[in-house]
Formats: structure tokens, C-alpha cells, sequence
């Protein structure tokens, strides 16, 4: 589907959506305040009525020779005078002709007969049960619209007569309001309704029709211009067009932008050029895995320990080079799709009718987008060796190397992007419409400089100092920490340590940051208020730090993503909190674990290997502060 199809999708959805919306509140608004203003009405007029018979009642009674002395003859009077008297007779029928919506006017005794009524035809016989009016004030729009217009129930409202001195009602009047009198005054008003609703409708994919041509006539011809720089011609020319200068000025940076691609398309090459070669003069055995679980590089080294030509082994299944019934392969599949980090693992390699004794390292390697790795680099060094001692003394130089190439890449992209962006906000301010695709345009070139930026940040090397730690203080501390904030949210702090010394090897400033991030991210999910608890456990040779929170809760397709970078639920979230702290977990030794429902809170444990020594007080100093 097309650019402009889409976008007279959208606008005729959005606006019909937006159409019905409306029409349906107005519609429950008229019909809310049409019931109300008729429950008001019988009600009022049932209350006048009430009023003037048991006034006509009461002066009768004190005109009758004799007076009726006594309740029960009193009584029997009021009954005869219901039944008789043309002044209660015409109050009834002035009633009924009062308002246009009133079905019947009848007044029964204690035992339901009908002693008059505004149908002389019914006087005498039993009252029918019919919908107390009152019920509309409880029950929603729906039920009553069903009620008037499906049920189609007549509904009264019922007011009771009583002697003085006698507790128990001897007379009660019902007024009914007729369900057929009142769907025929709403029908008007719905039909109004209605007509509105369907020319708003009309407009809005009249609009949808006309908008896109007037919006995408200049964007059609941008949109050239990328289309031969995906095709390889990097260098589009500007397009002649009586168009402002700021398409134009458009133009011409994407002529710049094509030539910095271009750069640093032939800068990647010549990078993967110095990787391939570095990977050749590495004593240790290194295999780079893509994201589909492909062997992308390997040295000569790798092909040396694996029984391969290093070519032979570009485009195989990581599965087939290290199978999953070995332990070896076992371990390697499992870091590399869980995309966790090994250190320096034992192993047997068997290869070549011999049996190799490996060191194994995975590191997975990520990328912006969320449940997406980009792959994994597999190291495997053979511990008996002669040359471990001078690749240990090359390593750093190479991986510095490496460092800076990569880092001149991140410049050489985010330099145009910068300028990009400038330009891209001149245009804005001079187009006379709002241009959907330049915000756009605008959007991925702010994602493409976060995720620049990002990547220097999380790639940069990080060095733990390892002593030991008291997990009972460090939660201590974390807790004053964020005692500021959540009193702030009026989130109430649980401190739980364990009944004893909870040690383990850790560095205090990298495990601050890293609990941190979730205490943080706990405190900002309760912003009404709620509970978060800090607890450490300490059994089975494992130290654990458990947050738990009241907040709202991950629900399970979110949970298999919270750790990935660049992923975040929170409107202004950056994504790399949950990612860091994964990261600064694991160069401890340690691993995180959530366990969460929607709607009940959450819970990470920080899982660490127990220290068999005492901690010293200097090494579980937390006072340190968290390192730059």
C-alpha cells in the first residue's frame, strides 16, 4: 500500500473514530439527560397530585355532616370519596392532560383495587404491576434504552396517602408514564443526532480524499531521491521544482548524507577487512555468531582448533559446529541464545580423533532493537597452549584497536545526522501545513543519534573491583538512598536482612548502580503510593537480594524483554537501565531473575555465590558513591 493510501486510511479512520466517539457520548448525554428530566417531571407532577387529593380528602372530611370521628371512618369516608367525588375525579384528569408523556392516573386501596382511575373502563378491577421510575436513577443509559426501546414496560412512580395517626398508607396514586409516548419524543432528537453523526462522517473521507494529494505531492518526489539511494546511487541530484527552498535545502543534505553513507560504507568494509585480519593472528580461537545463529568470521586459529578451513566455516549453524550433545556445544548454544555471558568455562573439545582441553568465553553482542541479538562472539583458548603467555600481552593493544575503529564509526555516522537534523527543523517551521512525514523523517534521525550515543556508552569497557560485600548493608544503604523519592511518591520502604551476614565477592559501586536501577524503576511504577520491600536470603551456598513492588506489574510477553537494550515501557524511557544493570550483574558473577503477574507487583532477585570468608569493613564500605 502506498504512502498516501496509508495516509487516507488513517485520516479517514482516525477521523470516523473520532466521529463515532462523539456521536455515541452525545447520544448518552441527550438520552442520560432525557430520562433524568423525565423522572424530575413524573416525580414532580406525582408529588402535586399527592398534595391536592389529600388536601380535596382532608377539606371534604371537615365539611361532612357529621364529621367522621375515628380512624375507621374516617377511612370508610376517604374510600367514598374517592370513589364519588368530582373534585378528586377532575384533579385526575387535569393530571393526565398536564403532561403528554402520562399514560394513566389511578389511585388503589390497601388491597390493589382500583378505586378511580383516568380510564373509567379500569375503575374496580386489580392494578397491574408496573416499573418503579425511581429504578432510572440507578441503572445506566443502556438499561433504560433497552427498556424504553426493546422492553417497551410502561413505568410509574407511586405515591401513598395515609389518615393522621394511622402509620399504614390507605390510598396510593400511580402515575404512569407511557414507554411509547417517550420513545416517540426521543426519536427526534436521535434522528438529529444521527443526521450530524453521518455528514461528519461524509466530510471526514472527503478530507481523507483531498489531504494526502495536497501533504505528499512534494514528499513524492523526496521520496525519488531515497529511492536511488537505495539503489546505489548514493549521490541523488535535487529535483527542479517550483517548490520552496526548503525542500530543496532537503535535497542537497541528502546529497551530504550520501556521501557520508558512502564513507562509512567503505570504512565498515575496510573495519571488516582489519577484524578478519585480526582474527588470523590471534593465538586464541575466535568465531563471531550473527543473529540467526550463523558463523559470520572465524581465524585461522578457530579453523586450526575446530579441524576447518577458516572459509568452511562462514555460513554454518553454530549447532552443526559445536553440537548440542557435547558439553562444549551444550553451554555454547545456551549462552548464545539466551544471550548470556561465559567467562573462562572448562571444557573438552573433541575434534580431529583427539580431545582438546578449552577455556570458553561467550560475550552475546546486542543491539538497539528490543529481543533482537545481533549475535555473539565465541573465544576458545587452549590452556595447554605455549602461545597463551603472548596472546594475553596482544590482547589489550588489539581490542584497543578495535575500540577506536569502532568509535570513528559511531563520529563518522553522527556527524551528518547532526546536520540532518538542523535542517530537517528549518523545514519544519517553513512548511505552511503540518507535515506528518517530516516529524518522521525528524524521529529516526533523534533514535539514530540515541542509539549512536548508547553504543559508546554500553561498549565502553567496565573494570569490577571485586571484595567482599554484606548484602544486609548494601540494601541498608540503598534504602536511605531512596528514601527522598519515595516518600516523594508516597511509597512506603520495607527493609528485610537476612537474620545473618549475608557476604559474597562483589564490587560495591557497580551493584549500587545496578539494584538502583530497579529500586528507581519500582518507585516511578507506583506513582499513587504502594509498598516496596528490600530483602536479602541467604541459604545453599547463594546470597540473594530480592525488590519486590505493589506496582502494576510486567506482563509475560514484556517480561522476556526488560533486559534487552534500548526496550522500555515508560514514555521517556532510554531502555538501558534494566540492560545495565543485567550487564553489571553478570561481570559479578551474579544473575537476575522477575517474576511477575499484571495487576500484583513484581519481583527481581539478584543472585550471587556466597563468600566463605568474613567481610572486612572496608571492603563493605558503601560510602563510596557510584562510579562515573
Amino acid at each position: 500500500m502506498s504512502l498516501k493510501a496509508r495516509l487516507r486510511v488513517a485520516v479517514a479512520v482516525l477521523m470516523s473514530a473520532m466521529v463515532l466517539v462523539l456521536s455515541v457520548l452525545y447520544i448518552s448525554g441527550y438520552l442520560k439527560s432525557s430520562f433524568t428530566h423525565t423522572h424530575k417531571v413524573a416525580t414532580s407532577i406525582a408529588d402535586q397530585l399527592a398534595a391536592s387529593i389529600g388536601d380535596d380528602l382532608r377539606n371534604a372530611a371537615m365539611r361532612a355532616e357529621p364529621v367522621p370521628a375515628g380512624t375507621e371512618e374516617v377511612r370508610k369516608f376517604w374510600l367514598n370519596t374517592v370513589d364519588t367525588s368530582t373534585v378528586v375525579r377532575a384533579s385526575v384528569e387535569r393530571t393526565i392532560a398536564h403532561w403528554d408523556l402520562l399514560w394513566e392516573v389511578f389511585i388503589t386501596d390497601p388491597s390493589g383495587t382500583i378505586r378511580m382511575s383516568s380510564v373509567p373502563s379500569r375503575a374496580g378491577s386489580m392494578q397491574s404491576a408496573a416499573p418503579d421510575l425511581s429504578e432510572w436513577t440507578r441503572r445506566s443509559v443502556v438499561e433504560n434504552f433497552r427498556e424504553v426501546y426493546i422492553d417497551h414496560d410502561n413505568m410509574e412512580v407511586l405515591r401513598s396517602l395515609r389518615i393522621p395517626g394511622d402509620p399504614s398508607p390507605l390510598l396510593t396514586i400511580h402515575v404512569v408514564v407511557s414507554s411509547l409516548f417517550l420513545r416517540n419524543e426521543l426519536q427526534s432528537g436521535l434522528k438529529t443526532l444521527a443526521f450530524i453523526a453521518l455528514a461528519c462522517l461524509v466530510v471526514s473521507v472527503i478530507l481523507a480524499i483531498i489531504l494526502p494529494t495536497f501533504l505528499l505531492s512534494p514528499l513524492e518526489r523526496l521520496s525519488q531521491s531515497l529511492d536511488l539511494m537505495t539503489t546505489g546511487d548514493l549521490v541523488a541530484k535535487p529535483v527542479q521544482t517550483p517548490e520552496s527552498r526548503e525542500f530543496a535545502a532537503v535535497y542537497s543534505k541528502l546529497n551530504v548524507l550520501g556521501q557520508k553513507v558512502e564513507g562509512v560504507r567503505e570504512h565498515a568494509n575496510q573495519l571488516r577487512g582489519n577484524v578478519e585480519q585480526l582474527l588470523d593472528r590471534l593465538e586464541q580461537a575466535v568465531v563471531m555468531v550473527d543473529a540467526s545463529g550463523q558463523l559470520a568470521m572465524a581465524g585461522n586459529s578457530a579453523g586450526r582448533l575446530l579441524g576447518y578451513e577458516p572459509s568452511e566455516l562462514i555460513g554454518k549453524d553454530v549447532d552443526e559446529v559445536f553440537p548440542p550433545t557435547t558439553e562444549i556445544g551444550a553451554m555454547i548454544l545456551a549462552a548464545v541464545h539466551r544471550g548470556q555471558i561465559v567467562r573462562d568455562r572448562p571444557a573438552i573439545l573433541k575434534g580431529r580423533g583427539q580431545n582438546t582441553q578449552v577455556s570458553v568465553s561467550v560475550q552475546p553482542l546486542l543491539r538497539g532493537d528490543p529481543g533482537r541479538p545481533m549475535g555473539a562472539v565465541i573465544t576458545m583458548r587452549d590452556v595447554g597452549s605455549r602461545g597463551e603467555v603472548a596472546a594475553r600481552l596482544g590482547i589489550a593493544a588489539r581490542l584497543a584497536a578495535l575500540g577506536q575503529l569502532t568509535h570513528g564509526v559511531a563520529h563518522e555516522i553522527k556527524n551528518p545526522l547532526n546536520s540532518i537534523r538542523l535542517h530537517v527543523e528549518v523545514l519544519r517551521t517553513r512548511l505552511e501545513e503540518p507535515a506528518p512525514e517530516v516529524d518522521v523523517i525528524a524521529n529516526e534521525i533523534s533514535r539514530l543519534d540515541r542509539v549512536v550515543k548508547t553504543f559508546l556508552d554500553f561498549n565502553r569497557p567496565v573494570e569490577p573491583h571485586l571484595g567482599s560485600l554484606d548484602a544486609n548493608e548494601v540494601i541498608a544503604g540503598i534504602a536511605k538512598l531512596v528514601s527522598l523519592d519515595a516518600n516523594a511518591h508516597a511509597v512506603e520502604i520495607h527493609l528485610r536482612p537476612a537474620s545473618r551476614a549475608a557476604v559474597f565477592q562483589g564490587d560495591v559501586d557497580l551493584l549500587k548502580q545496578a539494584v538502583l536501577n530497579v529500586v528507581m524503576n519500582a518507585v516511578e511504577a507506583m506513582p499513587q503510593g504502594g509498598a516496596l520491600s528490600l530483602e536479602t536470603w541467604v541459604g545453599g551456598g547463594q546470597v540473594d537480594i530480592v525488590v519486590s513492588d505493589t506496582g502494576p506489574g510486567i506482563s509475560p510477553e514484556m517480561r522476556s524483554k526488560i533486559f534487552d537494550l534500548y526496550f522500555s515501557t515508560k514514555p521517556n524511557g532510554s531502555g538501558i537501565g534494566l540492560a545495565m544493570a543485567y550487564r553489571l550483574v553478570q561481570l559479578q558473577d551474579g544473575k537476575i531473575e522477575v517474576s511477575s503477574e499484571p495487576g500484583s507487583g513484581s519481583t527481581f532477585r539478584f543472585s550471587f555465590p556466597e563468600a566463605t570468608s568474613n567481610p572486612s569493613h572496608a571492603d563493605n564500605e558503601f560510602s563510596r558513591g557510584q562510579r562515573a
